[in-house]
C-alpha cells in the first residue's frame, strides 16, 4: 500500500540526528511522498536541502503563524521570488492560530492574507495551519498527515512523531468513515498528487 504524508515537518531540527533513518523506516511503511512544509524564512534553505535527499519529498515554503516573532514584512516580499525560482507545489504553512497566547492577531492576519495574495497570485494550494477543527469532508478532498515531528497519537504521547506512524492515521480515518484501509490510502495518495503533484 502507497502513502502520501501531506504534512511532514522532516527539516525540523528533531529529525537531525538521524533523518536518514526516518526516511527509511517511512518507506518500509508504504509512506513513498512527503509534503515538507517550511515554518520562517530562516528554514527555507533546509527545507529545500531536505527534500533534495529523496525523489518522493516536496517542499512548501511560507511563515508559520505560531513562529510570528521571527517574521518580518521583507520576507513575504522574498517568497514571490523563492516560489518562482524554487516551483514548489503549494505555498505554507501559513494560517492563524488563536489557541497559543501571545500571538498578536492582527499581524497573524497580515502574514496570512499576504501569503493567500501569494498562492492566489501562482495558482498555488496552501498548507494550512489549524488544530482543533473537525469537519466532514468528502474522500474526494480528503489527505492525511503526521505533522511530525508534532502531534503523535495518544499511544506515542511525549515522544516525537514520524512519518511512519501514518498508517495509525490512516487506519484510524478508515475505521472512523467505516471503509477499508485500501481505500483511504489510494483515494488520499490520488488528492495529494492532483493537489501537489506525483
Amino acid at each position: 500500500m502507497r502513502l502520501y504524508d501531506s504534512h511532514s515537518h522532516l527539516d525540523a531540527p528533531g529529525f537531525d540526528a538521524d533523518r536518514e533513518a526516518v526516511l527509511d523506516r517511512a518507506e518500509a511503511a508504504g509512506v513513498l511522498q512527503q509534503l515538507v512544509p517550511a515554518v520562517g524564512f530562516a528554514s527555507w534553505p533546509a527545507t529545500k536541502s531536505t527534500c533534495a535527499l529523496r525523489p518522493g519529498l516536496k517542499a512548501a515554503y511560507g511563515l508559520h503563524p505560531m513562529f510570528l516573532a521571527e517574521h518580518r514584512p521583507e520576507q513575504l516580499d522574498a517568497l514571490p521570488d523563492w516560489i518562482e525560482r524554487e516551483k514548489p507545489p503549494a505555498v505554507g504553512e501559513c494560517g492563524l492560530d488563536f489557541f497559543v497566547e501571545g500571538l498578536d492577531p492582527e499581524m497573524q492576519r497580515f502574514y496570512f492574507i499576504r501569503q493567500l495574495e501569494i498562492a492566489r497570485d501562482f495558482d498555488l494550494p496552501v498548507v494550512l495551519h489549524a488544530r482543533r477543527t473537525v469537519a466532514t469532508m468528502p474522500i474526494e478532498h480528503l489527505l492525511i498527515e503526521t505533522d511530525s515531528p508534532d502531534q503523535p497519537d495518544a499511544a506515542r504521547r511525549g515522544q516525537r512523531n514520524e512519518p511512519a506512524f501514518l498508517v495509525d492515521v490512516l487506519r484510524e480515518v478508515a475505521k472512523l468513515r467505516g471503509i477499508d484501509e485500501a481505500e483511504v490510502a489510494a483515494a488520499t495518495v490520488r488528492n495529494a498528487e492532483a493537489l501537489f503533484g506525483a
